[in-house]
């Protein structure tokens, strides 16, 4: 309950303050769920290593989307925080 109210809350600001919904919240926790069961299930790490290790994963994951999404704006903006989950999902990495 409060890992869902923790992503719950990140969608605070930009939904709350700003008025903007924006979709690749999902994708980022999918990103850390995704991470944080293959690092306690497969490689077999303790809950206090896997941690740190999702937060800097998610972290890296945000930035380098972040990075070029910052140029953006309006529409544009909008089409890249939907297209985020929908090619996460496609994906067959995690």
């Amino acid at each position: 309950m409060l890992i869902l109210a923790l992503a719950v809350g990140g969608l605070q600001l930009p939904i709350g303050s700003s008025g903007q919904i924006s979709r690749g919240h999902g994708a980022f926790f999918a990103v850390g769920a995704d991470t944080a069961g293959v690092l306690l299930a497969h490689q077999r790490l303790p809950f206090y290593v896997t941690v740190p290790a999702v937060m800097a994963v998610c972290g890296l994951f945000g930035f380098l989307f972040g990075l070029p999404a910052t140029r953006l704006a309006g529409p544009y903006l909008a089409l890249a925080t939907f297209t985020l989950p929908v090619a996460l999902s496609r994906c067959r990495c995690f």
